[in-house]
């Protein structure tokens, strides 16, 4: 009876095993197709993005190399013609004006070859701003750049770009356009001709476009499954890298692996199915929670408590898992904080830009519309007794023309913001010479001016003196004019110099109305301004704001209503 019985909880539990082992091998092989099917896709994404970033960086190193030329333009066709055969890979370069007259031609090209498909590309990027394109000898690639009033238009080897495909060696890999064109692949297949390839990177560059990577299995029109993946080029625009891998492969492999492993694992499930069973009873408790965890960090709660008992590798993943989710919120926070700046460093730039073009397109009528006021002034003079006779008029000309001057050279002068050139100076002694050629100001507004220094001693820094004279004049003047209805026993500005450790802090404090907390958080901005209308343009604090971050300092407020204002300012020491 023991024996029957015996046999058949053997019998039992051998069927049990082989009706798991069977099932495990089925699941196993599908999850191993999926996760290879994963891995792959992720391997394609990771080429993908990182052949879009070489390739970038390689055709801005072009576009650079045409800012080089630009300057050399004006030193002849020798000086070109020297740096020309510096540039690796170019083959030829016709340069144009706006209005498509061609300025210069160079390059291995013969007189008698038919360029006529340059011109209709240099048309096409005119219209579409489209950078790169396919040439007809299929061994070379077209870029096309505009530098200032002139357009750029370069034929390259392809070779010059494979170095970008380095980490897709082993993959299909190709730089395509929208229109499914290839400009330059890293080997020769027929998978880039299929239709549906086509449609895929037109699909990309019109739904996708602002991916990192857009990654997808693709059955084709004349073909198997491929497993593909694209990224955009930076700075480009309808140009990408698409990397292939059939999917025929991942099937393959998987299926290798699982005939290679179907012995073994039958054997080793006999033996230790009972104990991997406890086995892992004990683990996946442990897993389950890291797997709790990772969902709450996905949510963005970064303080997971993750709690773990053994000593083992389980327990040191918890602690690392744990470590990882702190690291993961101080780094969001730095990216946050970059990507305010980054927004702002934009917006500042587009404001630049803008105001650089109004203000050069007003100097020039206001210089005219001065100076012949200034003549009807002169010539028909000024009655003080009579406020409405014309020369009053046209001298009410003169002055509102200079003030729109004023603000005119203002607005040029925040457009055109140069980096700074570094140098080791005696941050009191220039403070010392800005506030010497402010006392005359600020006495005629009845300001006193206390200084909370020692002005014998030295404080130096690495600081461009001509911009830093900038930031001090800006900000005892702002503090100036903030107190002009203040009475006279309120009118004090303090400037204090320090040095704190490693660093050399400037504050400029006031005792005038002080600023709303409304308006603290706008101060640095552009235009802003709480001045009365036609005192201010709102560029002064801007700038200023701008200098220090070029050198690599920082600047801040601290007010309260009715108790005036004060900016500190930290700067590296020399």
């Amino acid at each position: 009876m023991l024996l029957h019985l015996r046999s058949k909880i053997i019998a039992l539990v051998l069927f049990a095993v082989l009706l798991s082992v069977a099932g495990t091998v089925f699941f196993t092989t599908m999850n191993f197709l999926e996760d290879k099917r994963n891995y792959i896709t992720d391997v394609n994404s990771v080429a993908s993005a990182h052949a879009a970033k070489l390739l970038s960086q390689i055709l801005q190193n072009y576009r650079k190399e045409f800012e080089h030329l630009n300057d050399l333009l004006p030193r002849g066709d020798r000086a070109i013609t020297e740096r020309l055969d510096q540039i690796q890979g170019l083959e030829q370069i016709r340069i144009y004006d706006l209005r498509g007259s061609l300025l210069l031609s160079a390059g291995r090209a013969s007189k008698t070859d038919d360029v006529s498909w340059i011109e209709k590309d240099v048309e096409v990027f005119k219209v579409k701003q489209k950078s790169l394109f396919k040439t007809p000898s299929d061994k070379s690639f077209l870029f096309v750049s505009q530098i200032d009033d002139h357009i750029y238009a370069a034929t390259f080897a392809n070779g010059s770009l494979l170095s970008g495909f380095n980490l897709a060696s082993a993959l299909n890999a190709s730089l395509m356009n929208s229109d499914g064109e290839v400009l330059v692949e890293n080997k020769e297949t027929p998978v880039w001709a299929d239709s549906a390839i086509k449609s895929f990177a037109a699909e990309f560059f019109t739904t996708h476009r602002n991916q990192q990577v857009w990654a997808q299995i693709l059955s084709l029109q004349q073909g198997p499954r491929v497993l593909v993946a694209m990224s955009p080029l930076e700075g480009l625009n309808q140009v990408g890298v698409m990397v292939a891998v059939p999917d025929a492969e991942s099937a393959h492999l998987a299926s290798q692996i699982t005939r290679n492993s179907l012995p073994f694992v039958v054997g080793i499930l006999i033996v230790v199915g009972v104990l991997a069973l406890l086995f892992s009873l004990r683990l996946t408790r442990s897993l389950e929670a890291l797997t709790k965890a990772t969902s709450l960090i996905s949510g963005g709660n970064w303080d997971v408590q993750f709690s773990y008992r053994s000593r083992d590798e389980v327990g040191q993943l918890g602690k690392a898992f744990r470590k990882m989710g702190k690291e993961l919120k101080v780094r969001e926070e730095d990216l946050r904080k970059a990507h305010n700046n980054l927004l702002r460093s934009e917006k500042l730039a587009s404001l630049g830009q803008f105001s650089a073009g109004v203000a050069h397109e007003i100097k020039n009528p206001l210089t005219s519309i001065l100076t012949y006021a200034q003549l009807i002034e002169r010539k028909l003079g000024v009655e003080k007794e009579n406020p409405n006779s014309p020369g009053q008029f046209a001298k009410y000309i003169v002055e509102e023309t200079l003030r729109a001057n004023r603000i005119v050279t203002e607005l040029l002068t925040f457009a055109r913001q140069k980096a700074p050139t570094l140098t080791s100076q005696n941050v009191i002694a220039l403070t010392e010479n800005t506030l010497a050629l402010l006392s005359p100001q600020l006495e005629t507004a009845g300001v006193k001016l206390h200084r909370n220094y020692d002005a014998q001693s030295t404080i130096n820094a690495a600081v461009d003196a001509d911009q830093i004279r900038q930031v001090m004049s800006n900000l005892v003047m702002n503090a100036s004019q903030a107190m002009e209805e203040q009475p006279a026993d309120r009118k004090n500005i303090t400037v204090s110099l320090t040095q704190e450790g490693s660093e050399l802090v400037i504050k400029v404090a006031d005792t005038g109305p002080g600023i709303s907390p409304e308006n603290l958080g706008k101060i640095f901005e552009p235009f802003f301004s709480t001045k009365a209308t036609g005192k201010g343009t709102g560029l002064g604090l801007s700038m200023v704001h701008g200098i220090i971050q070029q050198h690599h300092g920082q600047i801040s407020v601290n007010s309260n209503l009715g108790e005036g204002a004060e900016f500190e300012i930290r700067l590296p020491l020399a």
